[in-house]
């Protein structure tokens, strides 16, 4: 511990005598925001005072009463006294093309609308209002709206003529002695029952979280990379390792101190936000009364409280990404692809309709965020059901980032690179020359392309209206995106492609256990499915989209057809992909968990679909660890196929009303709104069941380390 304590307070010394440090985190933010502030003031105050030209063109045929015009203004009643002093009208007859002078007003920058009344306008109003038929009288309104002046005077006219029109329905009524409670049978009350202090901090419960964490990203990225790449360059890290401190104790120390930066920075950015709250954003009214208030300091402690974690999550983050940097100007570049990844996250929860539910509170940050500004508007009470999964996706992020950066501490190849320069005939040669198997990076890079692959293609699926389009469709998509990307990388990249892909013989047992396992576990991967169904209900295009689906699935010629498209055919190609190529190279860390987690991932997000994705990746991780403990895909290929072909053969079931064999059955399965499904007791049976097999598999597994590994 003082070894640790010894290398903070060295960290800390250093990074405080750069003064562009200091500069960017404790000077900046102190006085951003103020100035920002001021420039706002100034900004909203000349807007005000922003005057705008109207001509109206066909004056001298407007009726009398009620008024629109008064000399230059429009006529009082009609708007406020100061928008009706800022709009200077310009009162024109009905002479020559109005539309021709409209135009060319606008393009030589003379006026800023233009409205246009027809000759006749006094007589076809009269007309309308004894009922004569004919159209009604059409004002024209010209404006360019490239132009934010006129915009601006296009508003505020527009508002004018939609009050002047009530008067004039309010004189017709007068004049037809109709009552007005004829036409407008009611009128609107609004009651505000939001607290005093969710209307005071409203405006804040959005901006300060945001900002909050990303200065707390942008403090602990730059302290990072001058830690570690920096001290790479100046030739100072050899001596810090080969210090008495261990390389835990190094570590543990850097990451103190670039949390301590990151806490520092975003501190100083909310008390830049509370002095421009208290000294200036009051100034900024609208409707005379302020926008911002000083957000309260019980909504303070709470984002404070939140930034620990947050810190030291994006410290962890920053300080295995800086020590995987060769220089500073490397470890500079990757800060976009971390803001890439984290604002839309971020953001999600300040965009409008945005809420906690039990979806969103297992986003990492998002959640938290949303978490905050329900309790900064002082709803505490109403979230604290979604304090379990927001508190535990905070931590379990934060603890994978800190083991990242001290795995990364650990590797002297991360931490002393190879110098030789980087050529695309050197990679070339050196993948051809290292061809022993699939590496993590490897496997990584064929997982995005596959996911890159999907996403763009399935843009160009085109309709699909036909059973024969859609299995033609299908069978190829899976083909082309799936299975090729991991053939023709497991042929390039190893010298062993069989291997690589996971096909190695199975035992005869493995085979029939892992069919009887894909058969013992339906009922309960049904149940999970129909959990996550509740939890995460589809929109309704997706459900329509499924249901269009599903009808051109029932053209099929037969249920052989059926299981061959959607149960065979994806079974090989995903199997190959995840369990094959992407699980032999992940597996190359050494750590098989952590890689059967990554391969099902990946499984899971090709799914595209929320709900599937969640079911996927929870049956990928069945399938990888008999992958796994089989040392072979096979096995599987084999549970894939019978799993999906039991949901296939299940839904042909509760379509053929096969009742006589459902209630031979009916311990068994039950019919439900979408065909057959099962009952608990089957749910309760099959874990068990699927336990036995499991323990099986795992009791007769070869005796090798793995397939793929060597």
């Amino acid at each position: 511990m003082r070894r640790t304590w010894y290398v903070f307070q060295r960290e800390l010394k250093d990074q405080l005598r750069d003064r562009r440090t200091v500069l960017m985190i404790a000077v900046l933010p102190v006085l951003l925001y103020p100035l920002m502030g001021l420039t706002f003031v100034q900004i909203s105050q000349f807007r005000r005072e922003h005057r705008s030209v109207v001509w109206v063109i066909g004056s001298d045929s407007l009726p009398s009463e009620p008024r629109l015009l008064d000399g230059n203004r429009f006529a009082k009643g009609l708007t406020d006294e100061v928008e009706r002093s800022l709009l200077n009208v310009i009162p024109r007859a009905s002479d020559g093309d109005a539309e021709s002078i409209a135009r060319q007003a606008l393009k030589g920058d003379r006026c800023d609308v233009v409205i246009v009344f027809p000759r006749d306008f006094r007589k076809q109003l009269d007309d309308s209002s004894r009922g004569a038929s004919g159209d009604l009288p059409k004002p024209t309104l010209y404006a360019d709206t490239g132009n934010e002046r006129s915009r601006l005077a296009t508003q505020r006219v527009e508002r004018i003529l939609l009050q002047w029109r009530e008067k004039l329905v309010a004189r017709n009524l007068i004049d037809h002695d109709v009552p007005a409670s004829l036409v407008r049978p009611f009128s609107l009350a609004g009651i505000d029952i939001a607290a005093p202090r969710t209307r005071r901090v409203i405006g804040w419960s959005r901006i300060l979280p945001f900002v909050a964490f990303l200065w707390a990203l942008t403090g602990a990225f730059y302290p990072a990379v001058d830690m570690c790449a920096g001290e790479k360059e100046r030739g100072t890290l050899e001596t810090l390792l080969v210090s008495p401190a261990r390389r835990g104790e190094i570590v543990v120390g850097k990451l103190l101190t670039v949390t301590a930066f990151s806490l520092g920075t975003s501190l100083l950015n909310l008390l830049g936000f509370v002095i421009t709250g208290l000294l200036i954003m009051p100034r900024v009214q609208a409707g005379g009364a302020p926008i911002f208030s000083l957000p309260p300091w019980d909504a303070m402690a709470w984002l404070v409280i939140a930034l620990v974690p947050v810190a030291a999550f994006f410290s962890g983050l920053s300080l295995a990404l800086a020590a995987s940097a060769k220089s500073s100007k490397e470890g500079q570049y990757y800060l976009m692809p971390v803001m890439f990844i984290c604002l839309p996250l971020m953001t999600y929860s300040v965009l409008p309709g945005m809420s906690l539910d039990g979806w969103s509170s297992w986003l990492p940050l998002a959640g938290l965020m949303l978490w905050l500004r329900t309790a900064l508007e002082g709803k505490a009470s109403e979230v604290w059901v979604y304090s379990v999964p927001v508190l535990t996706v905070t931590f379990i992020t934060c603890w994978w980032s800190v083991r990242w950066a001290i795995d990364r501490f650990h590797r002297e190849s991360v931490l002393f690179p190879e110098g030789e320069q980087w050529g695309l005939r050197t990679l070339l040669r050196s993948l051809w020359r290292n061809r022993r198997g699939p590496t993590w990076a490897q496997a990584l890079g064929v997982g995005l392309l596959i996911l890159l692959v999907r996403f763009v293609s399935s843009s160009f699926a085109g309709n699909m209206a036909t059973w024969n389009d859609f299995a033609r469709i299908q069978v190829l998509f899976l083909a082309v995106t799936v299975a090729l990307p991991a053939i023709v990388a497991a042929s390039v990249m190893t010298r062993a492609p069989l291997r690589s892909l996971g096909l190695v013989r199975p035992r005869l047992v493995h085979l029939l256990a892992a069919g009887l396992l894909a058969v013992a576990f339906h009922p309960v991967g049904i149940l999970f499915a129909s959990y996550v169904q509740q939890w995460f209900p589809l929109p309704t295009t997706m459900q329509q989209q499924l249901q269009g689906m599903q009808s051109i699935i029932d053209q099929a010629p037969s249920l052989w057809a059926i299981l061959l498209v959607l149960a065979v055919t994806p079974a090989i190609c995903e199997e190959l992909a995840f369990r094959g190529f992407l699980l032999t190279g992940f597996r190359r860390t050494g750590r098989t968990g952590l890689a059967i987690v990554a391969s099902s991932l990946f499984f899971g997000l090709t799914h595209m679909i929320l709900t599937q994705s969640i079911t996927a990746f929870a049956v990928g991780l069945l399938i990888g660890t008999v992958a796994v403990w089989t040392g072979s895909v096979i096995p599987g290929i084999v549970f894939h196929a019978v799993y999906n072909g039991l949901t296939f053969i299940l839904a042909a079931w509760g379509a053929g009303g096969w009742e006589e064999i459902a209630t031979g059955l009916s311990w068994w399965v039950a019919p439900g709104s979408e065909g057959i499904g099962y009952q608990p007791l089957a749910a309760v049976v099959g874990s068990l069941v699927s336990a036995a097999l499991l323990g099986l598999i795992y009791w007769s597994r070869p005796g090798l380390s793995g397939f793929g590994v060597d």
